[in-house]
């Protein structure tokens, strides 16, 4: 939009970067990191802001429904992995306790983000910076949104947006004061329903 209000012709509105070549060093250093871990499915927390990340039992990447997501994944044939911050170490202890689930959480780094992602076949987080980044390096993007508008703010590309209309929403809270309506009513069902209504095959160059 920015650039069409100075006069510029926009050919497209999906960004797209390319992924690092599958001999960089990042691309090595994040294989290691997946070694013995076939990488099919990552969920990601979605953000810093407890009412974007479904925090609450119910919710689609946290809790019961992110251990039901896991499970789901897992017995129909996907490897699902747990991306995240140190700061969402719990978080992903608590689910990888209970569900068959790898973790990077706070393994990786920024740094390494896009290289991690390429060799990834679909990502299911929240509204993130991530989301965007994985859209547009070609990943396939599955996002939650509940308190923030996807009108807005949803990465371009290869993605599905979830959202579950209450008369709330959007409301941009950062904290929700009354039990996230807007994200409970997400199930994990309705996540792996998406997940294999899109399946398709693994891109050129991903690493598994």
């Amino acid at each position: 939009m920015l650039v069409e209000r100075a006069g510029v012709e926009v050919v497209t509105r999906e960004p797209a970067l390319t992924p690092p070549a599958p001999d960089a060093p990042e691309r090595a250093e994040v294989r290691r990191l997946l070694d013995g871990i076939d990488a099919r499915v990552v969920a990601r927390p979605a953000s810093r802001h407890p009412s974007r990340r479904g925090l609450r039992p119910g919710q689609a990447l946290a809790g019961s429904a992110g251990r039901e997501l896991g499970r789901l994944l897992a017995e129909r044939g996907h490897t699902p992995i747990l991306l995240g911050a140190p700061s969402d170490t719990d978080m992903a202890e608590t689910i990888v306790a209970s569900a068959p689930v790898a973790s990077l959480v706070g393994r990786d780094r920024p740094a390494l983000l896009p290289a991690l992602l390429t060799e990834l076949d679909v990502i299911v987080s929240g509204d993130t910076g991530v989301a965007h980044l994985a859209a547009a390096l070609g990943v396939r993007v599955v996002t939650l949104f509940g308190p923030t508008d996807p009108r807005l703010s949803a990465p371009r590309g290869r993605t599905t947006v979830l959202t579950h209309p209450v008369p709330c929403a959007p409301c941009f809270y950062r904290t929700c004061p009354i039990e996230h309506p807007c994200l409970d009513g997400i199930s994990p069902e309705r996540v792996y329903a998406e997940l294999a209504a899109g399946r398709r095959p693994r891109r050129p160059g991903a690493g598994r």
